[in-house]
């Protein structure tokens, strides 16, 4: 090896390419969440240190930089490159500088590593965030300060996986097997009719998709009126068969990740068991039901509401009913990545085990002392929310 490749900590290694995706490059980075491709040289561990970047290394000298500086300050290294006419001209020695660069993003974040989907086109990045280093560089040459400032400010908020807490997400268990059947007791759902004294077919008006003047617009709310007493159902149905202890009071409605300022009721059913999921039942004068869920998550009944969404009543207490249900028996799972950008998301898998869903988005709907108390109590579950336990008969 080359004395020249010795700038950076650990062995330089090659990067071979073995996957096919191409990646596209927007603005000074691309984003991908797929799997990463290790080095191609009987080692499992990722190449955190590659070579091929010494005819770059020589020209720092030769222009008399330390490439060894240049390895742990980013800023400059970018000054220089911006500088440089001779890459513009020299592809090897352009591509052996875009190897230095991606070098110096592993140095800078632990947790990425080099990835290559192929040979030609090596990237650096995590499971958050790919960077293909000679894209990047050769837009870094083409453009001016203000894109080096736009790049030097996405590496330094480069999302870091290393402080994920993620969750398993597992299979609802047979809640027959340990409790009674969940049957919803009669409940009447209003009639809604139109001007004309026509029932309104809420949940399959707009096949065609929702007019434009359907948006924003929030006829009959007193459609959901029914939802409450459905959260009332199910409460009971927690209390009667799960070990819980069900306290009511309207300032549990703080529980809501986003702050609700119609807020009647809160009942919030706590698991005997510390690793099964809290579930907070907001009722709000909408009408409506919001319901808390594990640390991080809100699940309201409607999401909106107006015209245009079509909400059926019947169907959100379905969905309602669906929720809970799964989350008792264990099939709900929580992600919180920390950072500057925090990151939340949760899987639910049907109770019936048929279906699964997920969701996700930036933290930004509480303070970061909330969000901090979330992710404690997602340490506290490394291995997922567990099932409820059921009460002793």
């Amino acid at each position: 090896m080359a004395r020249s490749e010795n700038v950076f900590p650990s062995t330089a290694r090659p990067i071979i390419g073995a996957g096919q995706r191409r990646a596209s490059v927007s603005g000074v980075a691309s984003y991908t969440t797929e799997p990463l491709i290790g080095p191609d040289d009987g080692s499992s561990e990722p190449v955190r240190h590659a070579s091929g970047y010494a005819d770059f290394a020589d020209h720092l000298r030769a222009i008399g930089e330390d490439p060894l500086r240049l390895s742990g300050d980013l800023a400059s290294l970018v000054a220089v490159l911006q500088a440089s006419p001779t890459l513009r001209s020299d592809a090897g020695l352009r591509h052996s500088a875009a190897i230095f660069l991606g070098n110096t993003v592993v140095r800078l974040h632990p947790d990425t590593r080099w990835q290559s989907p192929t040979i030609e086109e090596p990237e650096v990045g995590n499971r958050y965030r790919s960077m293909p280093v000679d894209g990047v560089l050769d837009r870094l040459l083409e453009g001016d300060a203000a894109l080096a400032g736009q790049f030097i400010e996405m590496v330094d908020d480069w999302p870091d996986e290393s402080k994920d807490i993620p969750q398993v997400f597992r299979d609802p268990v047979d809640l027959a097997e340990t409790v009674s059947p969940y049957v919803r007791p009669p409940i009447e759902f209003p009639v809604v009719r139109d001007a004309d004294g026509s029932v309104i077919p809420y949940g399959s008006r707009w096949e065609a998709g929702p007019p434009d003047d359907s948006y924003s617009v929030d006829s009959h709310p007193e459609r959901f009126m029914p939802l409450p007493a459905v959260a009332e159902a199910l409460i009971e149905y927690l209390d009667r068969e799960f070990n819980v202890t069900v306290s009511r009071d309207v300032t549990f409605g703080a529980d809501l990740l986003h702050k609700q300022n119609d807020v009647v009721d809160a009942i919030r059913v706590t698991p005997a068991d510390s690793t099964a999921a809290t579930l907070t039942f907001v009722v709000t004068a909408y009408p409506g039901v919001i319901l808390h869920a594990g640390a991080l998550h809100d699940f309201p009944f409607p999401t909106c509401g107006c015209d245009a969404c079509d909400d059926s009543a019947h169907d959100l207490a379905d969905q309602l009913e669906n929720t809970v249900l799964s989350i008792v028996a264990g099939g709900y799972a929580e992600q919180y990545r920390a950072g500057k950008e925090p990151w939340v998301s949760h899987t639910l898998t049907s109770i019936d085990g048929l279906g699964r869903s997920s969701g996700s988005g930036m933290a930004t709907s509480a303070s970061p002392e909330r969000w901090e108390q979330g992710a404690a109590l997602l340490l506290a579950v490394p291995n997922g929310w567990s099932p409820w336990p059921a009460r002793k008969r």
